[in-house]
């Protein structure tokens, strides 16, 4: 980005790594993704949006549900990932987001005659998007156990929408997860799916990128490893959404393990049991 902000390491093609420390961010406190991870009750006044992903150059339209007083009003705003929205770059019902918008927040208020306002906010990406939500909308701090979230991987222009489903989530990694800002996470899906067509497999990781300033090191080194004749791991590049807010970009990459679409040998521990 052209006005990046302090402390904050970026990747190619003006990619937000991670986030800087919370009091640098200057973000809006409880902005920057679902503020109600259930989404709206039945009745209650919402917007919502006629797409699933946006994609530059198509308009999007937004629309109202629930109850509402009177006529309803629509302002659209974009914000950097770790920034605070400034004024209405649109007003009314539709919006045709542009390449400029990529690798930002857009949101749009829709506010009704009697002053009642709600929104609805996305993370607008050329890579693929990874929404996770904690049960307890609290971060994952530790490695030693899981803890249950939700997750929707969102595709991009060379992927569809992947999962979207319950999960669970915790900490790996050892100086990573020790010492680095933006955390690893092991997550596993409550089904074998076959994401970015790496095979079907429970088991993923969310490997950060917090070290490797050209958010190359690890895609290279198994491409490398590939084109020699060795096995290398799939992985690709993916923002990532945690509780709402920009946690920089990671690498979601196969999980190393024993099975038919990962490490495909025999299991002599489960033979001997």
């Amino acid at each position: 980005f052209t006005n990046a902000t302090p402390g904050a390491a970026n990747g190619p093609d003006g990619l937000e790594k991670y986030p800087p420390d919370e009091e640098q961010s200057g973000e809006e406190p409880g902005s920057g993704g679902d503020e109600d991870i259930d989404g709206p009750r039945e009745g209650e006044f919402a917007v919502v949006l006629d797409v699933s992903r946006p994609v530059a150059g198509k308009a999007m339209k937004a629309a109202v549900t629930g109850e509402r007083t009177g006529n309803v009003t629509f302002a659209w705003f974009v914000r950097e990932p770790i920034g605070a929205y400034g004024d209405a770059v649109c007003e009314g019902r539709e919006y045709t987001p542009t390449a400029a918008d990529y690798e930002h927040w857009v949101r749009v208020v829709a506010t009704d005659e009697g002053g009642a306002s709600v929104n609805a906010e996305f993370y607008f990406s050329k890579l693929p998007i990874v929404y996770i939500n904690t049960d307890d909308g609290q971060p994952v701090t530790v490695k030693t156990e899981y803890k249950g979230a939700t997750i929707r991987v969102q595709g991009n222009e060379q992927y569809d929408q992947q999962y979207e489903g319950k999960i669970e989530i915790k900490g790996r990694g050892n100086t990573s997860w020790l010492q680095y800002r933006q955390k690893p996470y092991r997550i596993k899906l409550d089904t074998k799916t076959d994401l970015f067509g790496f095979g079907r497999n429970k088991h993923w990781i969310l490997l950060s990128c917090y070290a490797d300033t050209a958010m190359l090191r690890n895609r290279l080194g198994s491409e490398l490893a590939k084109a020699l004749g060795v096995v290398g791991m799939d992985m690709t590049w993916t923002a990532c959404i945690l509780n709402g807010r920009y946690n920089g970009v990671y690498m979601l990459c196969e999980s190393i393990r024993i099975a038919r679409n990962r490490v495909d040998i025999s299991d002599w521990e489960d033979r001997g049991e």
